[in-house]
């Protein structure tokens, strides 16, 4: 099994991070997270070049990670939540799963095969944080035109009382609910 983690935080430490460091030793197979804050990625300009050929007009990392995303068993969204949406760099490299969408419903290539996943969204907040459809709503709509279909959701709104980075402090109560929330995260992860 190969899961594919797309990381929107711009935090190298922050509590998308945090969070997904307590995921990752957990998960079976391999796996592989892209930051997106960190690449070399163009938002889609709507060129309209894929109409017509197999080939994003954008030259960039994307073309590699395309073959990720193809090859991935699972899909994972990992955003910290801003405005109740997810990040903006998230946001504009998944624009770039217009291809797909042209690939498979303009130019009905039938090379294309994109095999059916199963997606996750974890998603981070604190303060007014409280509206989640508008991430939940993209996540879903993005991961359809990968043939993902969204499967379980891991929310932490908290960060702004209990920050990820201070997580040895907490009252065991709450280390022990965090880490139940993420071990039935990673269960379902896991298929189990």
């Amino acid at each position: 099994m190969y899961t594919l983690i797309l990381n929107g935080s711009p935090r190298k430490n922050g509590d998308t991070v945090k969070l997904l460091n307590m995921i990752t030793p957990q998960i079976r197979g391999k796996y592989k997270i892209i930051n997106t804050f960190f690449e070399d990625i163009s938002p889609c300009n709507d060129c309209r070049k894929c109409y017509t050929s197999n080939k994003c007009s954008i030259e960039d990392n994307m073309t590699e990670f395309y073959k990720y995303i193809l090859d991935a068993d699972n899909i994972l969204l990992a955003s910290p939540l801003h405005y109740s949406m997810l990040s903006g760099n998230l946001l504009n490299f998944i624009s770039r799963f217009q291809y797909f969408f042209v690939s498979h419903n303009i130019r009905k290539d039938s090379t294309l095969n994109i095999k059916e996943k199963r997606g996750f969204l974890v998603l981070t907040g604190g303060g007014a944080t409280k509206d989640f459809y508008p991430a939940e709503k993209i996540a879903s709509l993005v991961l359809r035109e990968i043939n993902a279909k969204l499967v379980k959701i891991l929310k932490y709104t908290i960060t702004d009382k209990f920050p990820l980075n201070n997580f040895s402090s907490f009252e065991e109560k709450l280390k022990q609910k965090i880490t139940q929330e993420v071990h039935d995260f990673t269960k379902t992860i896991n298929g189990e």
